[in-house]
This record gives structure tokens, sequence and C-alpha cells, in this order.
């Protein structure tokens, strides 16, 4: 039997995010509740875009991406 440690050496759990707290207005005011799912497509939109200008991203990628049905976005 293998050590408890070795076993999971190799284990590597972890996360990626970028959060909002909240809307806000380049002068730094909070914006009122929006509808995030016009937000989350219009964030989604400017990340693949802009990936894509960098190079960092194909168009087969991208159509892929903006037909799943959780985005991750």
């Amino acid at each position: 039997m293998q050590p408890l440690l070795f076993s999971y050496a190799r284990f590597h759990p972890h996360l990626h995010a970028i959060v909002a707290d909240g809307l806000f207005r380049k002068s730094g005011s909070v914006l009122p509740k929006s509808d995030m799912k016009q937000l989350e497509e219009i964030f989604q939109s400017s990340i693949l875009a802009m990936l894509k200008r960098k190079g960092k991203i194909a168009d087969d990628l991208i159509g892929k991406l903006m037909n799943w049905r959780h985005s991750g976005f």
C-alpha cells in the first residue's frame, strides 16, 4: 500500500474566476441591479473577441463555446 501523500502528489484541484463586486461607472458610482443574462453575453463576446485578436483562440472553438448551455461566464 502506498503512503497517502504519494497517492495525492499529482492531485491539483484549483479554480480560476473573475468576479465583480457589483457594476460600477467610470466615476466609481454603483449601477442599479441589471439583467445578468444580457451582461453575461456582453462580457462573453468581449472576452472571446479579445482572445481572438491576440491569436489565443480560433473561430471553431469560439463557435463551440458560444453554443454551450452553461457558458462559464
